[in-house]
């Protein structure tokens, strides 16, 4: 598929909500300019700013029996609407388009069974869900589906060299016929997969998890991973994600050794952790395959692998036109990345090459629109469900700590056992709950000590970079909101004076100085900059020395300072959005729940949003929560329009069918969908 041309759709990519309005008059011009019925002019507009909003908070599209009250008419007027309109193109679930209106300006309707990128004058597009977008979206999410059944139904079958004597010292049970478990059965293996091949694999597998105990899911994994160019691993913090994709990279370079492997996250602090687990599930490997790491280039952000300019929407390196130089693609936190960034990478995934997914679905979708991995996670339709390895067993906390045990109360969705799992304060609980509804100046007295460490590290004449960075990546503040009471602006303001004024008490006036950069303030990076190469999500120090301030970032294994005029755009971060603290985990962790509030600002607060927040805890956290809204909160779950998990039923339905044949087969018309 062509990526989308220049014209009205244009318009509409990342379109804001103040915008909305504009846009759909925009809209309702371009219907009437093309002969479309005037009648049905206010309705397209007004449709369209419901778009435009529905698309701010995550929707990809939104169902016509939502919008028809917005647009003043029944669920079935709006559709004869619709498909009566010259700028609308009604497609089939698998993206082929069943017939659009014509007009002498639009040029010829699309041709049935045509499946192809919407065209610069239809901006909007029905499918047979009726279901609503704008065209952009659309395009996206059905070339994001292609690509991914592309690789989820192409098989890649290796045979990596048996190693002599290989399992021959292991346990019994671990070698043997769990390969013929976990994968489908013989009639379904891709083709060429021998018993020899079959044998060589589970070796393999012995081999990269000797020492360990790995579940089924894991070596599943593993197993798919030489078998297959898709793979997506889900999991909640702590099941062993990492651990399962370190002998995945480790059995494709064992299997064959010149493969060329990539590795990304959403943001820089997502990748850089990925560096860190990574090397230490590496250096675990036997020493034959943990030579092979000198194949592995550093993490990057997935902005930064695929060449993405900062402020240019559409100024790409890497696409299908020009894909990756990779034959293994690794991106973790896939929760994080929106519909528009998911699609572009894998057009970018060149054919041929692997793709592995890892994430937690349970978490926060995207900030962006869509709702990727919970839909890819969901899949049900084949081949998908070969490429999915979800893993259960936790490794970060254990299930029957009470991190564990909180953190399994939030994915059964029971606020009673959530609140069951949360100790009242002042007992020394290692997870507590505290509903005292304190201001921000209180609450950040409150919060202070969990900075002691930090604060000694920083109050030393000779404060060490590496001492005071490793301190303050120990213990996060971690909010649920932005703006307003016990936001992360309001914290973060009068914890700096908490903090200057520890500081200047201990002798580091420095850290009372007026400005921007202070001694001790932590900076969160939040725009990409290949200037000085530090990426959103990163987090340092300023630090005052002989020659002025300088913020100190680790990036990788490397610590590097710089002045702080070179610095991109940045903001203070004792108090962190839970948003922006996903690809993190600390210590110690104190989440801080606004007062409880009424109307949109509420729904905001779900359950994934809690969830997050808590899992980003290694040992310890407080929770600082009315708790009433807390229940609230559990009992509330994201949900997001979007049809990527039907696009991908009908192309599996589809097979390898022509697209002509599958419209005769259909018999659908415009008709089908007007009733």
């Amino acid at each position: 598929m062509s990526i989308a041309r220049p014209g009205i759709g244009l318009l509409l990519d990342g379109a804001t909500p103040g915008l909305g309005g504009a846009l759909g008059r925009l809209i309702g011009f371009h219907h009437a300019r093309l002969g479309g019925a005037a009648a049905a002019e206010r309705h397209l507009a007004v449709a369209t700013e419901a778009l435009v909003e529905a698309h701010a908070a995550g929707h990809a599209c939104l169902p016509l029996d939502e919008l028809a009250a917005s647009a003043g008419l029944g669920a079935a007027a709006l559709r004869r609407v619709l498909l009566a309109s010259p700028v609308v193109l009604a497609v089939r679930a698998d993206g082929q388009a069943v017939e659009a209106a014509s007009t002498a300006d639009a040029g010829p309707a699309i041709a049935p069974g045509e499946r192809v990128a919407p065209p610069p004058d239809r901006p909007l597009v029905l499918d047979d869900h009726g279901r609503l977008y704008l065209a952009r979206h659309f395009d996206s999410e059905l070339r994001l589906a292609v690509a991914l059944h592309a690789l989820a139904g192409e098989a890649d079958p290796v045979a990596p060299p048996m190693p002599a004597g290989a399992g021959a010292a292991l346990p019994a049970g671990v070698t043997g016929d769990l390969f013929a478990e976990l994968l489908p059965p013989p009639a379904q293996a891709p083709a060429g997969t021998s018993p020899a091949a079959t044998g060589a694999v589970s070796a393999l597998v012995d081999r990269l998890f000797h020492g360990l105990r790995p579940n089924p899911a894991q070596r599943a994994a593993v197993e798919r991973v030489l078998a297959q160019r898709l793979v997506v691993i889900t999991g909640g913090p702590g099941t062993g994600k990492t651990t399962t994709v370190a002998r995945c990279i480790a059995a494709v370079l064992e299997a064959e050794p010149d493969t060329r492997v990539l590795l990304a996250a959403p943001t820089g602090k997502a990748a850089a952790r990925m560096n860190e687990a990574l090397a230490s599930q590496l250096a675990l490997l036997p020493a034959d395959l943990v030579a092979r790491r000198r194949h592995l280039p550093p993490a990057r952000t997935v902005h930064a692998l695929l060449g993405l300019v900062p402020g240019k929407a559409d100024a790409i390196r890497h696409h299908a036109g020009r894909p990756l130089d990779a034959d293994l693609v690794v991106i973790d936190e896939v929760s994080m990345l929106g519909l528009t960034l998911a699609r572009r990478l894998a057009d970018a995934v060149r054919p041929g090459a692997r793709l592995v997914l890892l994430g937690d679905p349970d978490q926060l979708a995207s900030v962006e629109t869509g709702l990727v991995l919970a839909e890819l996670a969901a899949g049900d339709a084949p081949p998908l469900p070969q490429a999915i390895a979800r893993l259960a067993a936790g490794q970060r906390f254990a299930a029957d700590s009470p991190v564990g045990r909180l953190a399994a109360a939030l994915r059964s969705g029971k606020a009673t056992a959530v609140l069951d799992a949360l100790a009242l304060p002042g007992g020394g609980a290692p997870v507590s709950l505290d509903p005292r509804p304190l201001g921000d100046t209180a609450l950040a007295r409150e919060l202070l000590p969990l900075f002691d460490t930090t604060l000694a590290e920083l109050a030393r004449p000779d404060c060490a970079p590496a001492a005071a960075l490793a301190a303050f990546e120990r213990a996060r503040v971690l909010c649920a909101v932005h703006d307003g009471p016990r936001g992360t602006r309001a914290l973060n303001a009068a914890l700096g004076r908490l903090v200057a004024r520890r500081l200047a008490d201990a002798g580091r006036a420095d850290a009372a100085l007026a400005g921007d950069w202070p001694h001790g303030r932590p900076l969160l990076v939040t725009r990409n900059d290949p200037g000085t190469g530090l990426a959103n999500g990163d987090v340092g120090l300023v630090l005052h020395g002989e020659d002025g301030p300088r913020a100190w970032f680790r990036l990788g294994d490397e610590l590097r300072d710089f002045a702080v005029t070179r610095l991109p755009a940045c903001e203070t971060a004792w108090a962190l959005s839970i948003h922006k603290a996903q690809g993190s985990e600390f210590d110690r962790v104190e989440i801080v729940l606004p007062p409880p509030v009424e109307g949109a600002a509420q729904r905001l607060l779900a359950r994934e949003l809690i969830y997050t927040a808590v899992t980003r805890a290694r040992r310890e956290l407080r929770l600082w929560a009315d708790p009433a809204l807390l229940a609230a909160c559990v009992g509330r779950v994201t949900r997001r329009h979007s049809g990527l998990a039907d696009r991908l039923r009908a192309l599996a339905a589809c097979g390898s069918a022509p697209a002509s044949a599958l419209v005769d087969a259909s018999g659908m018309t415009a008709a089908d969908l007007r009733d």
